[in-house]
């Protein structure tokens, strides 16, 4: 691209203009890199970290007395037959899915970090929950 004085300024604006296209054209290529580049690893250390942090959070949560209670839809609708081990593994399933890049070892990991916590199954309504609260001298 050598310029001499008697290139035309309409031809220096053309070269200018290819040279921004071309400039444009890498500049995408790159931030498009960069971004594949960044999912990898946000992905890699939500696969690595997040199933011990369920763990942490559902320990937290039990030291501060909240529990975490199945209900088989029991509250809304009635009860629809699902174990929790089947409404979990649906669950992970759906919220980190292989077409998302997640792994089958993390979602199996992420599936026992959950059944790893202590579930207490009110499928069959509340009424053990209210039982248990009177022996302990609780008014329900």
């Amino acid at each position: 691209m050598a310029i001499s004085d008697d290139t035309s300024l309409e031809e220096l604006l053309a070269e200018r203009e290819q040279l921004n296209e071309r400039i444009a054209r890498r500049q995408a290529a790159v931030r498009r890199d960069e971004a594949e580049r960044q999912t990898r690893i946000e992905l890699e250390i939500m696969q690595t970290r997040l199933p011990d942090h369920i763990h942490g959070l559902f320990r937290h949560l039990r030291l501060h007395s909240i529990a975490v209670v199945f209900h088989d839809g029991h509250l809304e609708n009635g009860p629809v037959g699902r174990s929790i081990e089947g409404a979990v593994n649906d669950a992970v399933a759906r919220a980190y899915p292989a077409a998302g890049g997640f792994s089958d070892e993390f979602r199996s990991d992420m599936v026992r970090a959950l059944l790893g916590i202590r579930i207490f199954d009110a499928s069959k309504g509340f009424d053990m929950f209210k039982e248990g609260a009177r022996s302990r001298g609780v008014q329900v």
